[in-house]
């Protein structure tokens, strides 16, 4: 009879590990698009926003996971339209190379479906596996590429200013997540949506939009004259309502999206935070949010 050597355990992944891992890619984070945001470098927030939202893409695609020649056709298309699509708006809305990129953007929109349908003439109709080869990559351009895009839309309205109002976006949506991590884990106990994502509670829902508010109200003290023409207290108040909706219900969706293709993270980019998609979920339902809102008041 032989002796069997046990396996070495694995070091277990603690809280506290994560939760430190998690930090440092936030603040990391936080200070190259801080110091991008408060010195109003337009080609570096142009670049992060066309990186980022092109690195999701990415991310969605591959959680995909569907093989074959049409499938990495499809997928390849769509990538490049995405990363066409961020850097087209970025360079109308940002730089203003031209008054009629506008209306070749919209056009160019269209072609997306259209080119996907026609790829996937070339193979066998594979029962509905053929449809979701066109739906699902054609869902992720839409949902990834044309609503981060709006990031870039601020600057439309306020052409001087523009830095300041994205980052407004940017600490309320945090400062959302933010609230509902804190909060949720010290005094989460009602669950939210158990079958979507197991660790939201109510109790941290709350804590966003507060958490929102306050983010709201330094920034705007801070920047009034800048955010003043557009935006009031009032407005805060308002945006903290809005956008903090907006949040819970962007990080729920992709939570969704994951459970569905069995992905625990978009991507392992940022440690203790996954991948780009894990880091702008939020954002890509905010952004049109913001947006429309100060379009429309």
């Amino acid at each position: 009879m032989t002796d069997s050597v046990p396996p070495v355990p694995k070091p277990p992944s603690t809280k506290k590990a994560v939760f430190l891992a998690r930090s440092a890619s936030t603040l990391g984070l936080w200070a190259l698009v801080f110091g991008a945001l408060l010195a109003g470098q337009s080609f570096l927030c142009g670049f992060l926003v066309v990186g980022l939202g092109t690195l999701a893409l990415h991310e969605y695609l591959q959680m995909l996971g569907q093989k074959g020649t049409i499938a990495r056709l499809t997928h390849g298309w769509i990538l490049l339209a995405g990363f066409a699509l961020l850097l087209l708006d970025y360079r109308h809305w940002a730089v203003a190379v031209h008054p009629g990129i506008a209306p070749i953007e919209s056009g160019a929109i269209l072609l997306v479906p259209v080119v996907a349908l026609l790829l996937s003439l070339i193979g066998q109709i594979d029962g509905h596996q053929t449809l979701e080869r066109v739906a699902f990559p054609v869902f992720g351009f839409f949902y990834v590429a044309c609503l981060f895009a709006f990031v870039s839309r601020f600057h439309a309205l306020s052409p001087e200013h523009w830095h300041r109002f994205v980052l407004l976006l940017l600490i309320m949506t945090k400062f959302t997540d933010m609230g509902a991590y804190l909060t949720g884990s010290l005094i989460g106990k009602h669950k939210m949506i158990p079958h979507v994502s197991p660790g939201k509670t109510w109790e941290g829902t709350l804590g966003a939009f507060l958490f929102t508010y306050g983010g709201g109200c330094v920034v705007y003290a801070i920047f009034k004259s800048e955010l003043s023409p557009l935006l009031g207290w009032t407005d805060i108040a308002i945006l903290a309502v809005i956008l903090g909706v907006g949040a819970v219900i962007g990080d729920l969706v992709e939570s969704v999206i994951k459970r569905s293709l069995g992905a625990k993270d978009s991507g392992k980019v940022l440690p203790g935070i996954g991948g780009a998609l894990d880091l702008i979920d939020s954002i890509l339902f905010t952004a049109p949010l913001m947006f429309l809102y100060l379009v429309l008041k």
